[in-house]
């Protein structure tokens, strides 16, 4: 037991100097851009993200936690959340086809949890 805990005493400290904890928070723009469809035929078929469907630059919060130390059979932890939502409508300039159905022209429609 004596040897135990003058092994603990030793390895403590050495523990204590080797850990690395790491805790973050800030902010990102998000920009989306790009195309959405579904099966499209043509080009026609794609709806863009920031002419069609409106969605628009959001500033959103993240925040990280790490902790990292030198025992090689416990797994490091590393844990990261940034939300991501993206909402959107417009109204159709054109006839689309998204999957098996086609919507015409001055159709309104709605993208949601992109």
């Amino acid at each position: 037991m004596k040897k135990l805990l003058v092994a603990a005493g030793f390895f403590v400290p050495f523990m204590a100097n080797a850990l690395e904890l790491e805790f973050s928070v800030g902010a990102l723009q998000q920009k989306p851009s790009g195309y959405v469809s579904y099966k499209p035929v043509s080009d026609n078929d794609k709806i863009d993200v920031k002419n069609d469907a409106h969605i628009s630059d959001k500033t959103k919060p993240w925040v990280r936690l790490k902790l990292e130390h030198p025992i090689p059979l416990i797994p490091n932890i590393k844990l990261s959340y940034m939300p991501m939502k993206f909402d959107g409508n417009g109204t159709l300039t054109r006839d689309i086809k998204w999957g098996n159905y086609t919507y015409q022209a001055n159709a309104d429609f709605n993208l949601w949890e992109l």
